[in-house]
């Protein structure tokens, strides 16, 4: 398969970075898609047995290029099937019958996306760095507007949202076809974290970043994303939650609260330990009750500080944290 993939993956590089490939002894030398990248560092090279290999000397994981090109990483194989790395005992591997298609102009971004995203979203630019360094979001073009995607290593699931905030006719995100849109963004890359921020929505994923950076807490929290209240965890999913510390933060609506106890229920038989997180009398700096977590970011800055529950949204004290 790897063989057929390659000219793709080349083209892809050349439209996504905007800039022509430099041909090596062995390959290709290439600017890398998971970052801003002004000096070719990516090595890309078609093996004779028909294995692609990929490295970033800046250190991105070939994880995050290929999500970043569209592809997968069974496509680097020459048989299409994906050599994995160790996994969580009893996880088991993600399945989805339909191959999502990514944009093939997905990057990382530019400093100014970053920025504006952050001004968007009222999270600090921090948040959202955090988010394309983990893979978690990506920028590029889908219906003629340029757009964030929420989206994550595994590929089989990704939502777009207008980097200008407008919604696409009525809708405010685009689930990307053939997602497996019940997928929770992010959660295989829960493993070295402690506690896991579950929540609805690639703003509340970015709110999450954003409070638990402000709570000192970020190195212990892992945020993951549900891409909408009428999913139910897959049971693919459910083993990484096992063993977890799992604070769910709903939205306010029925919807989310709904949702939120059908989550409960299904972490709490995957052996986790968690809680919902009620946003009920948390205000915005206009008055307005909060109604996400996303909307807890645009309180001020003096009510976070004299609001002592609010260096505690995740489980942690700020002193537990550094104990």
């Amino acid at each position: 398969m790897s063989a057929h993939v390659w000219p793709i993956l080349l083209e892809r590089l050349r439209n996504t970075m905007g800039r022509p490939l430099r041909e090596t002894a062995d390959g290709v030398s290439a600017c890398c898609p998971a970052h801003g990248d002004d000096n070719p560092s990516l090595s890309a090279k078609l093996c004779p047995d028909g294995r692609i290999l990929l490295h970033c000397f800046a250190g991105c994981e070939v994880r995050v290029i290929v999500s970043c090109l569209g592809l997968q990483m069974r496509d680097l194989m020459p048989d299409g099937r994906e050599h994995r790395r160790a996994k969580t005992p009893g996880v088991g591997r993600v399945t989805n019958d339909k191959r999502l298609v990514l944009p093939g102009n997905l990057s990382a971004g530019t400093v100014e996306e970053h920025a504006v995203l952050a001004r968007l979203r009222h999270v600090h630019l921090h948040a959202v760095q955090t988010a394309v360094e983990r893979g978690l979001i990506r920028f590029g073009t889908h219906m003629g507007a340029r757009c964030w995607f929420v989206l994550d290593g595994t590929a089989v699931n990704a939502q777009a949202r207008q980097l200008d905030g407008k919604p696409f006719g009525k809708v405010k995100a685009l689930t990307l076809r053939d997602s497996m849109a019940s997928w929770p963004i992010g959660i295989t890359d829960v493993q070295p974290h402690q506690s896991i921020a579950l929540v609805e929505g690639g703003p509340d994923l970015l709110a999450a970043l954003s409070l638990a950076w402000e709570e000192e807490v970020d190195e212990y929290v892992a945020p993951v994303a549900m891409l909408g209240a009428a999913h139910k965890i897959p049971d693919d999913a459910l083993p990484y939650f096992g063993g977890k510390r799992v604070r769910i933060f709903p939205h306010l609506d029925v919807a989310g609260r709904t949702a939120a106890a059908v989550w409960e229920r299904q972490l709490r038989r995957a052996g986790a330990d968690v809680r919902c997180v009620s946003l009920a009398g948390i205000r915005m700096e206009n008055g307005q009750q909060a109604n996400d977590l996303n909307d807890v970011c645009r309180i001020s800055l003096a009510d976070f500080v004299k609001d002592r529950t609010l260096w505690c949204l995740f489980g942690y004290s700020r002193e537990d944290a550094h104990v």
